[in-house]
């Protein structure tokens, strides 16, 4: 049966009206079951303790990115502090971090912490409200309180929910008198219920019902559940969720690294369709590599579990028994799928275009036991090889561009390895670990990797800027350099280039965050940068060196403190994060004798100068 009414109206009939929501991570939760059972046969979903000591740990230290409805940086902030330990409090939590009710959240702790603090508006509400600590938090809880101090009906409360729920405000404006007098005929004053019904009325803007929290909340505990339990089996699931979406799965392999869990490259003869548990690791899906489509992902498993791919030569041959795509197979090779076959990629990728044909060629015209001319001159005949090209191997730096181009991730290295000695002296953050939260202007932020994407814009008034993309190991930001700065780091700006940013996160309602560039500075190749930070002297020649002079134009302030921690190094830190520039600030820990590159940069003007100086002393400040 269908029907064209609206809700209200079916509702008016008498008739029950369900709503489906329809949630990727009971997807998720299932693809994590089937493959736990791979290992637990009875392992079962539906069965698992709803007090595990480890789930409420995990939730407890704010350690939830993936877990349903608790993964956000501020819900994960409010975690920690909450400290859950009952699926109520999941419940709570939930219900409270949301628009509007969230503003309750500190008072809410105050009073968790100390119960002494609970005030509640009636004594008759301490029994509605003490499992909230004293703030209403649910539909529910309203419906209980026009009940027990107006003596509405349940019929009656829940017309009073309903017009809660669809913001109803002349709907619940209209039951003040029927409130106020139920209460007077209770015994309760009318200023007190008076007040008590504007508190009601206030809440009905972000009222939330808590069966609906509880049932989000089992989906909650159980994706944290796994995720405490069978993390490698969760993350598979929760990666395949989101196939396509390259952002997504690198933040997800960001939270793998954290737990040491390796995410494998894709091989033609050990990945599955999708992401899936491999010994201690997860395997690379086959189905995630770029152009590769899902029957031919599904014919190839089928031919491998006949029998394994011998060669490559192997695989163009069988699978030419299918609809065999050109364009796929060149993914499946950039990506690193082939590998284990025998043979470079070089090699496969001057070869496979002629293999192909050569094999759907014969598959056409062999006929009656005939062989083509074709096969033969290639050698795709039977009992002969095809004769691959001796090339090199393709450089790491290509390599690398192509798992990039095909899986969204690097797996034989990462462009930033031949800078690992310069960013390890600079203090940074990972592009992924970003949010909201670390907006402002004078909140400043160091983030290296490489630029690509960049696109120089005029200005109305004829300036340029520049927008470009940063990525690192695990995620990609965009970031804007306004005109100024722009005509400073100009030369500093070219694609495939590893550079340290400076600058700070903008984030808007409904927009991905961005980063508003202050300075770049291009990274130095490790051998360049040990060369250049450690010179082949003794500790105090070195030490001679950095603070024996000025040159007329300087690049680069040495500032000398006692260590990293003290307060001359964070004042002067923050002195040289708010005079930006073109000078780069090198520290110089006199506790350790270490070089540390800041990867900020330096407004060296003769008043910035004398500001450092009065701070550090002269001696401690010098220009080269």
């Amino acid at each position: 049966m269908i029907t064209q009414y609206d809700m209200d109206a079916v509702a008016e009939l008498g008739l029950l009206k369900f709503d489906f929501l329809a949630l990727r991570y009971l997807t998720i939760i299932n693809d994590a079951a089937e493959q736990i059972k791979e290992r637990e046969s009875d392992f079962d979903i539906e069965r698992i303790p709803l007090d595990d000591a480890a789930t409420y740990e995990l939730i407890s230290s704010g350690m939830t990115e993936g877990v349903f409805q608790l993964e956000s940086a501020g819900m994960r902030q409010f975690l920690a502090q909450m400290k859950p330990k009952t699926l109520e409090d999941i419940i709570i939590a939930i219900s409270l971090y949301r628009p509007g009710p969230m503003d309750s959240i500190p008072h809410y702790l105050e009073c968790r912490e100390d119960p002494s603090k609970i005030e509640y508006p009636l004594p008759m509400l301490e029994e509605i409200l003490k499992s909230t600590s004293g703030v209403v938090v649910y539909q529910e809880q309203v419906m209980s309180i026009f009940r027990t101090v107006a003596g509405y009906s349940f019929g009656h409360a829940d017309i009073v929910r309903r017009a809660m729920s669809k913001k109803k405000h002349d709907v619940l404006e209209a039951e003040r008198g029927a409130f106020i007098s139920g209460a007077l005929e209770r015994g309760i004053e009318a200023k007190a219920a008076q007040k008590l019904f504007d508190d009601m009325i206030s809440f009905a803007n972000y009222a939330f019902n808590k069966s609906h929290a509880a049932a989000y909340s089992i989906i909650s505990y159980r994706t944290a559940y796994l995720k405490a339990h069978y993390p490698r089996e969760y993350f598979a699931a929760l990666l395949t969720s989101v196939l396509g979406n390259m952002p997504k799965i690198a933040e997800y392999i960001s939270d793998l690294s954290k737990l040491g869990i390796g995410v494998l490259p894709p091989d033609i003869n050990k990945s599955e369709m999708y992401f899936h548990v491999s010994e201690n690791n997860i395997r690379f899906g086959l189905l995630a590599i770029k152009n590769v489509g899902q029957s031919f992902v599904a014919n190839a498993i089928t031919e491998r579990k006949r029998r394994e791919f011998s060669s490559f030569d192997d695989f163009v041959q069988r699978m030419s028994d299918y609809e065999i795509n050109k364009r796929q197979v060149e993914s499946l090779i950039k990506s690193g799928a082939m590998d284990h076959l025998g043979n470079r990629r070089s090699q496969l990728l001057a070869s496979y275009e002629t293999m192909i044909d050569g094999a759907t060629s014969k598959k056409g015209s062999n006929i009656a036991g005939q062989l083509d001319f074709f096969s033969m001159a290639q050698g795709i005949s039977a009992g002969l090889e095809f004769k691959y090209p001796d090339l090199p191997e393709l450089s790491l730096s290509l390599k690398l561009a192509q798992e990039k181009e095909a899986t969204g991730l690097y797996f034989s290295g990462h462009p930033l390895d031949s800078y690992r000695e310069h960013t390890d002296a600079l203090e940074h953050r990972e592009i992924v670990s970003l949010g909201a939260e670390d907006a402002g202007d004078r909140k400043m932020i160091n983030i290296v990797g490489v630029v690509n994407d960049i696109t120089v814009k005029t200005t109305r008034s004829g300036e340029k800027m520049a927008f470009f993309t940063l990525g690192d190991r695990y995620g990609e930001i965009e970031c804007i350099a306004f005109s100024k700065t722009y005509s400073r780091i100009r030369d500093s700006l070219a694609r495939d280039t590893a550079v340290a940013v400076t600058g700070n996160v903008q984030a808007r309602d409904d927009e991905d965050i961005k980063f508003i560039v202050g300075s770049v500075e291009i990274l130095k190749k490790n051998g360049e940068y040990r060369a250049h930070i450690t010179p082949n002297k003794s500790e105090s020649a070195k030490e001679e060196r950095a603070f024996g002079g000025a040159n007329k134009r300087p690049t680069k302030i040495y500032l000398r403190v006692e260590d990293l921690q003290c307060e001359g190094y964070k004042k002067a830190k923050n002195l040289v994060e708010i005079f930006e520039g073109e000078v780069a600030v090198v520290f110089y820990d006199n506790s350790t004798k270490q070089y540390h590159a800041s990867g900020l940069s330096f407004d060296a003007t003769e008043y910035t100068v004398s500001q450092l100086s009065e701070l550090l002393g002269a001696e401690n400040v010098v220009l080269k």
